[in-house]
């Protein structure tokens, strides 16, 4: 390996990767969070008890909004088991990121003004982590994208639909805050190694 290959604090190779035409049924998966947002009780917890750095910012007029969490493990376990088997699959079949499975997963919509700072999921028990983006229609003036930096230069992603963004080794990220009355929909995806 080359000199400038950076790694992360558990000595693993920085890594980043957009992977297209992630869910086998993505549709089902939009639906589904759709249909949360429209029922009478309440399907979300809020990212308020996050570390306070991920959405801090030190304008003091800026105030973040919250995000919405849904934890579709808890909700509906068989949902949960559906989509682990579907994504478990789609690694299998992406080089480089095969020897990894899913650890844990949450949705997320991010309401006008949700950010998330600068951080990075890399832990003992996160060895990778994948954002799979559930909005059909999404633009550069909705904001809400995938800035990462790997070699100190940052990239930008905007959301696609059905595509996912996979890190690991520690990869520094965030997502830029949500414009306009828009809810950006993801599936938020935790990696461990196999095994």
């Amino acid at each position: 390996m080359s000199e400038d290959v950076k790694f992360g604090r558990f000595g693993k190779r920085l890594e980043a990767k957009v992977i297209t035409d992630f869910l086998s049924d993505p549709g089902k998966c939009a639906e589904y969070i759709s249909g949360l947002l429209v029922e009478q009780k309440n399907n979300f917890g809020l990212n308020l008890g996050w570390d306070h750095g991920l959405h801090e910012r030190k304008e003091p007029e800026f105030v973040p909004s919250p995000i919405l969490v849904h934890h579709v493990e808890q909700a509906n376990p068989e949902y949960y088991q559906e989509l682990k088997h579907d994504i478990n699959l789609k690694l299998q079949g992406e080089e480089g990121v095969d020897d990894l499975e899913v650890n844990n997963m949450i949705f997320h919509v991010m309401t006008d003004n949700a950010w998330i700072n600068w951080h990075c999921d890399e832990s003992e028990t996160r060895q990778g982590a994948i954002t799979i983006y559930l909005n059909t229609h999404w633009g550069l003036d909705k904001g809400g994208e995938f800035l990462y930096n790997v070699n100190n230069e940052v990239e930008r992603v905007t959301p696609t639909f059905n595509t996912g963004m996979f890190i690991r080794g520690g990869v520094q990220h965030r997502t830029t805050p949500v414009h306009g009355h828009n809810l950006r929909k993801s599936l938020q995806v935790w990696l461990k190694e196999k095994g």
